[in-house]
Order: C-alpha cells, then structure tokens, then sequence
C-alpha cells in the first residue's frame, strides 16, 4: 500500500510513570513459585520483558492520549486548528460512547469542524489508523490529522496475578498460560500526518485462542476490558 502525498510529520510518545518489574510481579507470587519449585527470573525469560510502565491510578486513556496528542503537533510545527481530524486508536476507552477522541479534541483545542471517531483495532489500531487517514489525505478529503492512542495493562496484570495466587491447582506447565497476559507493552502515542508514508498491514494467524472482552466465562480476557451490558469503561486503576 503506497501512498504518493502523505507524510508522518511527527511522532510522539508519553511514556506512563509507575514501574513495575518482572521481578515485582515474581515476589508477589513467591508461595505459588514456591509451592510449584519454579525459579525466579522466569517471568522476564519468557517474556522478555523487564519492567512495565503503569498509569498512576485514576488515569484515564485520554490522558495519556492528550499528552502524547500534544507532543506531537508541537513537533509537527502545525496548528492544532489547521487539523482536520483526529482518530483516537486504542483498545482502551474512557467510555463507550460518545468517542474517547471526542475528550481529546476538547483537551487539544481542535477545530469544531474537524472530523473526530475512535477506531479500535486490537494491537493493530495504531496501523490500522494510518492507514485510514492516509487514504483521506491522499484522496484529498484532509489535509491533515492526528492519530492518537492510550493504553494501560494495570488491570490486566492486576487480575492475572491475583487469578494465579487464587488457583490452589496451578502447575509449572498451566501458570505458562497466565504468562501470557504478562506481555503487554503499552504506552501512550500520537502522531501527525500531513501531505511520503507507505504502509502495509499484515495480520498473521496463531494456533493460540483468542481473548475476548465480554463476560462469557469460557473467554479469558478480564470483565475490566469490556462487559457487554457496560455504559462506561473502567478507569485504569478499578479492578
């Protein structure tokens, strides 16, 4: 997928201020670590994920998205009003309805005219919203925009942990399973198009189940990720 007039005039990143490491998840599992014999130093020999970056609590995806958003049109040189859009990508939400991208617009001071929506695309919503406004610039139809995305796997870890330290019949081959859940690597970001990005997108298939975020107890995504009889998202920090 080619395109002939656009340009990514800028990147930008917030990157959240609560660290935690492999190492703080281990300790608070050390009885099912011990009660198993698994060594410390596993989680990160799986993952390969020394630290993680938290939002502090009561944070919400718009946050982060507005600090990154912020970022980013000031290295873009442009001006928050000449936007035509704004794209808000994550997976995580203030609330269903109306768009997260709507509380980010406001906090960014775009113009009323532009053209403002969420679109989720799993771990793809950041390409996949490339691509979409790339579509729009080239076309015409904008001149330029932002893309913006804020996430945070607090929850996630929060209920795996505590689904592991609950599960009196977990072995050294299920609690791999759970490990899963531990490699998630989010961060805020945000980035400017304006009228040279050539993109492709390319989704691969694995053996492994996918996670749902409803509330069907044969899914293994959390109920913090999405209920379905849900108004409002959670905030980060609830679990």
């Amino acid at each position: 997928m080619i395109f002939e007039n656009v340009t990514i005039e800028s990147v930008a990143y917030e990157i959240p201020p609560v660290v935690l490491s492999s190492g703080d998840i281990e300790n608070r599992l050390a009885p099912v670590y011990k009660r198993i014999g698994l060594p410390f130093g596993r989680l990160e020999l799986m993952t390969g994920i020394k630290e993680r970056r938290l939002w502090e609590s009561g944070t919400r995806p718009s946050d982060g998205a507005v600090k990154a958003g912020a970022k980013a049109i000031d290295a873009s040189g442009l001006d928050a009003k000449e936007l035509g859009a704004i794209v808000m990508c994550s997976v995580c939400k203030d609330f269903l309805e109306p768009a997260t991208a709507c509380v980010v617009h406001n906090a960014l001071g775009l113009s009323e005219n532009a053209l403002v929506f969420d679109m989720s695309n799993a771990c793809l919503g950041v390409l996949s919203g490339m691509i979409v406004l790339g579509k729009m610039i080239e076309s015409g139809v904008l001149n330029s925009a932002l893309l913006v995305a804020g996430e945070n796997s607090g929850p996630l870890v929060e209920t795996t942990i505590n689904t592991i330290l609950s599960d009196h019949d977990i072995t050294r081959k299920t609690i791999k399973a759970a490990f899963r859940l531990f490699d998630h690597r989010f961060r805020s970001r945000g980035g400017s198009a304006d009228q040279e990005l050539g993109a492709e997108l390319r989704k691969t298939k694995t053996r492994g189940g996918l996670l749902f975020g409803d509330d069907r107890p044969e899914r293994s995504m959390p109920r913090e990720f999405g209920h379905r009889n849900a108004r409002r998202s959670p905030r980060f920090d609830e679990h």
